[in-house]
């Protein structure tokens, strides 16, 4: 929803995400600390991940993945097209979950083809639960992931909102295995990009 993408676009502010999620790590860590009677320990943890659940990254995570599974929807309605999918930040995670619902679409829906994907500063796992089998078998050619470690938002406003998703792949290169390795290639940009917002602005 709209108040959903302006409290995310605030936190995602190259100037202001770190006091953003400092501000909201000691909120949360006062609240813990209240409910629990005294110093956090291993039983107020999950008042914390509560709280981190309703904040705008893990809303957007979720709204992400939900309009992959459109786009996948509407490839597979077109007939006998050809599409190249580019997503940057959310944009990289909502491509991956339309690969992986175009990869279990059913052959005979699949009149059209998905030439190849590339996802900028990705907003998702580098390693995540369903592996990358599928989102590269939903492609023609390759996945190109393009990363920099210059990517704050993701190495720490990232990590705080998603808390167990792991690194992201705007940070480092996807792990390939030998059923992969042909259709997935990683791209260090750190030289190009100096940030999580500085990626439209390059020309590759």
């Amino acid at each position: 929803d709209t108040a959903n993408l302006l409290a995310l676009g605030q936190m995602l502010s190259e100037a202001a995400f770190t006091q953003a999620f400092a501000a909201l790590a000691k909120k949360l860590a006062k609240q813990a600390a209240k409910r629990a009677g005294g110093p956090i320990g291993l039983l107020s943890l999950p008042l914390a991940a509560s709280s981190f659940v309703r904040n705008p990254w893990h809303r957007a995570l979720v709204n992400s993945e939900k309009v992959g599974s459109l786009i996948a929807e509407c490839i597979a309605r077109c007939q006998s097209r050809e599409f190249i999918l580019i997503g940057h930040s959310l944009g990289a995670r909502a491509v991956v979950s339309a690969l992986i619902a175009f990869g279990t679409t059913s052959p005979a829906r699949r009149t059209s083809r998905i030439v190849s994907a590339s996802l900028l500063g990705g907003a998702i796992a580098a390693d995540p639960q369903e592996g990358w089998e599928l989102p590269a078998s939903a492609v023609d050619h390759h996945i190109g992931n393009y990363w920099s470690d210059n990517d704050q938002t993701l190495k720490i406003a990232y990590r705080l909102g998603v808390l167990t998703y792991g690194r992201a792949v705007g940070i480092g290169p996807i792990p390939t295995m030998p059923q992969t390795v042909h259709k997935i290639s990683s791209f260090d940009v750190t030289d190009l990009v100096p940030g999580h917002t500085r990626y439209h602005p390059v020309s590759y």
